[in-house]
């Protein structure tokens, strides 16, 4: 096999492939500007449930910030570094499960590679794509890990006070709930009540495009 076929063979099939979400696409400007409100350089973000690894390669170089990429599925590991190679500021990906007890940024072996100092925990259309005990889990460990003076911040789509925003949010709730019964919007102040719980102050419920919210809570 000669040098030019391989080389064309490995980057035409063999390299990692960078997946595209077009919701990444379109919100990542929208959720920078709330962003730049909460994060400052130099600062160390994780994001729980990220999905391709747009956010994390966009995020991080635009913040210039430290960037933890994680999430239930081992098989966006290559996409994330495909999004982020040659990126400095972002870490490899490491698979979460955010309802358990404990997280790998926890375990011996990561702390003593990085620091363990978060100062923003990221969630990104998540928690209504998952059980409610990934909400519970993402709160807890927000409680566990987060800098005093840090920062939980949720996007996506909320109920408030019970009730689903607009009408097309509540289609979607229900679309979700037939998938899966243990899915759907959570209700803000149900997260509040247990962000208070783990030492969390509500600060601000902001509008975003598409019916969606940007969640803040402050680390007491």
């Amino acid at each position: 096999i000669n040098a030019e076929f391989f080389f064309f063979f490995f980057f035409r099939f063999l390299q990692p492939m960078a997946m595209q979400y077009p919701a990444a696409q379109r919100n990542q400007q929208p959720i920078l500007e709330v962003l730049q409100r909460y994060i400052t350089p130099p600062q160390t973000v994780l994001e729980i449930g990220c999905g391709s690894g747009q956010h994390a390669a966009y995020f991080s170089q635009k913040l210039s910030v430290e960037w933890q990429p994680t999430d239930l599925d081992p098989q966006l590991a290559t996409s994330v570094a495909a999004h982020s190679r040659g990126i400095e500021t972002v870490r490899p990906f490491l698979p979460l499960d955010a309802s358990a007890a404990s997280w790998p940024v926890e375990r011996l072996g990561y702390t003593q590679q990085y620091s363990n100092h978060w100062d923003v925990i990221l969630s990104i259309n998540t928690i209504h794509i998952s059980p409610f005990s990934t909400c519970q889990g993402i709160i807890a460990g927000a409680g566990r890990l987060l800098s005093t003076g840090g920062y939980l911040l949720f996007y996506g789509p909320f109920k408030v006070n019970g009730q689903p925003t607009t009408t097309s949010n509540a289609e979607f709730d229900t679309s979700l709930r037939s998938r899966a019964p243990e899915w759907g919007l959570r209700d803000v102040e149900e997260v509040q009540s247990l962000a208070q719980q783990a030492s969390l102050e509500y600060v601000d419920r902001i509008p975003m495009p598409a019916n969606n919210f940007m969640v803040v809570f402050l680390r007491l």
